[in-house]
């Protein structure tokens, strides 16, 4: 059994070139794996990455360009280019330890005769500075690892920072990523609803370690947040019976006063002084930054909502 590594990138040359540095330190015997590399037009060089740095590293490193469409259409196209049948999904950000190919080839080769995706772990990369507020997105709000086991693990952990599947699987029923999705959310936990659909049981190994370099402050997150509420009104639209409801309460007075009671909170927080002043606990800057978020992501679903029932 043999790997191919699927990596959508854009506009992140810099941390792609640390993440193939990283995999061309793999334990696993270089002829067992191959790199596929989607550009989803980039403009910050990544197209000469192949005519420079690639000669640096003893990998096989297939490399293909395609105008911007998402990383649900990156992900197909490489998937379609992979010529081995073992997936293994990581992003542009993330940074493999030594054994992680190992990790993954080593489950499915326990279960060969099994339908699974094997979802390994990802954590915050230790060279960074990582935030209070990076602490807590890795506990429930962006990945949550920490509730997860070795088995029953839900759709809804479908992270495609640190995956692996099977080609065959997805190639002969056509369950590739949608390419519709208008944003980058929520497009891989809708391909995991539909694979374990189709009978793909997910399992979690917390040995398959990965660190995500990506430092991101509240500021930022409250955007993907937004973007993310869209694209959540496009999955429930395509899936109702998934459950995942957003309050679409009619009155704007509804969301004029969660703006208000965000904006409250996100001043306070964003102010050390006024956080000191004010004897802000660790329980409730949490409670804080998810009734930020929470708005935003609402904010988003409302609006995207309210363009689909009228199409």
């Amino acid at each position: 059994m043999k790997i191919s590594v699927i990596i959508p990138t854009h506009n992140r040359l810099n941390i792609l070139k640390q993440c193939l540095q990283y995999l061309d330190a793999q334990t696993l015997d270089k002829d067992k794996f191959e790199i596929i590399i989607v550009d989803d037009g980039s403009t910050d060089g990544t197209d000469k990455i192949k005519d420079t740095f690639f000669e640096s590293l003893d990998l096989n490193i297939k490399y293909f360009h395609q105008n911007q469409g998402g990383p649900a259409k990156a992900r197909n196209k490489a998937i379609k280019e992979a010529t081995n049948d073992l997936l293994v999904i990581i992003g542009d950000d993330i940074l493999p330890k030594p054994d992680f190919l190992n990790e993954h080839l080593n489950i499915h080769c326990q279960h060969p005769d099994q339908n699974i995706a094997v979802i390994g772990k990802t954590s915050w990369d230790p060279s960074m500075q990582i935030t209070e507020f990076m602490q807590y997105l890795e506990n429930g709000i962006q990945f949550a690892f920490n509730e997860l086991t070795n088995d029953n693990i839900s759709f809804k952990h479908c992270y495609t920072s640190n995956i692996s599947i099977s080609k065959s699987f997805l190639i002969k029923p056509n369950l590739l990523f949608m390419e519709a999705f208008p944003y980058a959310a929520y497009e891989d936990i809708e391909w995991g609803y539909r694979l374990s659909k189709n009978g793909i049981t997910f399992r979690y190994n917390e040995n398959a370690k990965a660190y995500h370099h990506h430092p991101i402050s509240l500021k930022d997150y409250k955007k993907r947040m937004f973007y993310a509420g869209k694209a959540c009104a496009y999955l429930c639209k395509l899936h109702p019976e998934i459950g995942f409801t957003k309050k679409s309460a009619s009155k704007k007075l509804y969301l004029l006063e969660k703006w208000f009671k965000a904006s409250y909170m996100e001043f306070i927080l964003e102010n050390n002084f006024l956080s000191k002043f004010c004897n802000i606990s660790k329980i409730k800057q949490e409670k804080w930054i998810k009734t930020i978020l929470s708005y935003y992501e609402e904010k988003g679903f409302r609006e995207e909502n309210a363009k689909l029932s009228n199409k």
